[in-house]
């Protein structure tokens, strides 16, 4: 359950890391919003279709089946967060 929080936790703590270049820092935010987005589309695709039958869970419906996408997104948005992350790093403790 924990490597479910374990992406949106960890964007939360890379919005403290400022940036030297303004510009660059909104850019970095954004693509940080961007993979939070996608992280959790999988998860607000079910609950938005489930809302004449009320039970997102439920596979048998196909609002619940979409709930499978996280085998995809959650790697890939895992590789993008540590990603995002070194380039955070980079360009805070890169001398000008």
């Amino acid at each position: 359950m924990f490597i479910f929080f374990l992406i949106p936790l960890t964007s939360v703590l890379l919005f403290f890391i400022k940036d030297k270049d303004k510009e660059r820092g909104r850019i970095m935010d954004v693509l940080i919003l961007m993979n939070n987005l996608i992280y959790i589309s999988p998860l607000l695709w079910a609950f938005v279709n489930s809302l004449p039958s009320g039970n997102m869970w439920n596979e048998g419906t196909g609002s619940g089946a979409v709930l499978w996408l996280y085998i995809i997104f959650l790697p890939v948005c895992l590789i993008a967060q540590v990603i995002l992350l070194i380039f955070k790093l980079y360009f805070r403790y890169k001398s000008n």
